[in-house]
C-alpha cells in the first residue's frame, strides 16, 4: 500500500482495497500501521487517503545503477527491506562469510540503535538507514579510528549530493547548525582468533515528520529543512556506499592513519566550545580543544587537558 500512496496523490479506500485484494478494514489497519511508524497519512471521505507528500521508496536496482563500477563489482549483496529491527544487528548476527561486503537498507527500523545502545528513531520512508559489513583476517591497526573515518566519509557523501555545512559532533554525530542530522555507528567484533568483523551503520534524517513514532530528546533536523530539494534517497545511499566501500577496502593496509584525524578536524563542530561530559553519573564541564591522535576527546579542565574515550562518556554542548 505504501508503494501505491508514494505518489502523494489521493487514493480511495475502494481502489486500494480492490488493487490489494484486501478488505476496507484491512486498509484502515494498514493506515494505522503507517501512522504508528512515523508517516503522515491524510484522509477525506470524498477523496480517500494520501501521504503528506510524495515519497521515494528504496530501490536496490536504482542504488546499484548509481554506484561506481569498482563498488558495484565489489559489493557481494545489497538488500532493501521494508521494516527491519536494526540494519546493523542483521549483519552483526551473520557469520563472517555471510556479512562480508554486504549492504542492508531499510525503509524503517523498529529497534534502530545509536552509540551506547541508545535508540535511533527511524520512521518509515523518511530517512536513510543503511549498514555495510566487512571482514578482515585480523583487526586493522587503526580500527579505533574507523568510526571517525566513517563519519567523515558520510559528510563527504552528503557534500557530493550538494549538501554543505554539515559538521561532526564528537564522536559520531552529523550536525547542522547544532541540530542532529544523523549518526554513524561502527561495531567491531572478533568472530574468532583470526577474524575481525566490522559493521558500519548510518541513520540520516531526510524528511521532517510531525508524527514521529517516539519523541527525540534533543534538537534535530532533516535534509528537507537544509536544502530546497532534498537529495534522492537512492542516490544518497549510492554515494554513502561508494565512500564507505573505498574506506573499508584496504583499511587493514592503510598507513596514513594521521590523515583520518586531520580530516575529522576539518569538520569538528566541538573544538573551542564549552561542553559537559556525562561519565558514569558524573558531570565534567570544560572546553573542548579538539581530538587526540587516537580519536579521544581533549578537554581543558581546570589547569590541564584530559583525554576521554567515546566508550566512557556522552557529550552535550553548553548552550
Amino acid at each position: 500500500m505504501l508503494a501505491l500512496l508514494a505518489d502523494g496523490g489521493f487514493h480511495s479506500g475502494a481502489d486500494l482495497s480492490r488493487h490489494l485484494g484486501v478488505s476496507r478494514a484491512s486498509i484502515r489497519n494498514y493506515v494505522q500501521f503507517l501512522r504508528r511508524h512515523g508517516l503522515e497519512v491524510h484522509f477525506t471521505s470524498d477523496k480517500g487517503y494520501r501521504l503528506g507528500g510524495p515519497l521515494e521508496l528504496l530501490d536496490a536496482a536504482a542504488i546499484r545503477a548509481s554506484l561506481n563500477k569498482t563498488t558495484d563489482a565489489g559489493i557481494a549483496y545489497l538488500e532493501c527491506r521494508f521494516l527491519a529491527g536494526s540494519t546493523n544487528q542483521i549483519l552483526c548476527e551473520r557469520s563472517p562469510e555471510d556479512m562480508h561486503r554486504c549492504v542492508i537498507l531499510a525503509e524503517g527500523q523498529s529497534r534502530g540503535r545509536g552509540r551506547g545502545a541508545r535508540r535511533w528513531v527511524s520512521p518509515l520512508g523518511l530517512g536513510l538507514y543503511l549498514s555495510i559489513g566487512w571482514r578482515y583476517a585480523v583487526c586493522p591497526r587503526g580500527v579505533a579510528l574507523l568510526s571517525l573515518a566513517a563519519s567523515v566519509a558520510a559528510v563527504q557523501a552528503l557534500e557530493r549530493m550538494g549538501v554543505s555545512g554539515v559538521r561532526l559532533k564528537w564522536p559520531n554525530d552529523l550536525v547542522w547548525q547544532d541540530r542532529k542530522l544523523g549518526g554513524v555507528l561502527a561495531e567491531v567484533r572478533g568472530g574468532s582468533a583470526d577474524t575481525c568483523r566490522v559493521v558500519l551503520g548510518a541513520g540520516i534524517n531526510v524528511v521532517l515528520s510531525r508524527c514521529l513514532p517516539e519523541p527525540i530528546d534533543r534538537p534535530w533536523t532533516a535534509l528537507a529543512a537544509i536544502v530546497p530539494v532534498p537529495p534522492s534517497r537512492n542516490r544518497l545511499a549510492s554515494a554513502l556506499i561508494d565512500e564507505w566501500y573505498a574506506l573499508l577496502d584496504g583499511y587493514d593496509r592503510r598507513l596514513d592513519l594521521p590523515d583520518v584525524v586531520a580530516a575529522w578536524r576539518q569538520y569538528d563542530d566541538v573544538a573551542g566550545r564549552e561542553v559537559v561530559l556525562h561519565e558514569r553519573g558524573r558531570r565534567i564541564a570544560g572546553k573542548a580543544v579538539g581530538i587526540h591522535e587516537d580519536g579521544s576527546l581533549l578537554l581543558a579542565v581546570g589547569c590541564g587537558v584530559r583525554k576521554f574515550s567515546s566508550r566512557e562518556v556522552s557529550l552535550r554542548l553548553v548552550d
